[in-house]
């Protein structure tokens, strides 16, 4: 049977997830690879001049949302079925 425990558990792993990955990205996009946000939108950067910060916080929004579809898709596939023959 799955809880608000496991539910929980998802959520947060996704959350600490995605928060970590989105630092590690931010910090590979300013300071390793001064060239890649340049490169990953041409057109973008040339015509929007939003700057880093909305990347990175799309990034984010991303990961939140597909922590909480796939806790969500992960729980239905481990339920125990009440369809026992």
């Amino acid at each position: 049977m799955i809880t608000a425990k496991d539910f929980a558990a998802g959520i947060t792993t996704g959350f600490l997830a995605t928060l970590i990955f989105t630092i590690f990205f931010a910090f590979y996009a300013t300071e390793i690879n001064i060239d890649f946000l340049p490169e990953l939108s041409k057109v973008w950067f040339k015509e929007y001049h939003t700057g880093e910060g909305l990347l990175f916080f799309t990034v984010a929004i991303m990961g939140f949302a597909t922590t909480v579809v796939l806790t969500l898709a992960f729980m239905q596939l481990f339920k125990s079925s009440n369809n026992l023959k």
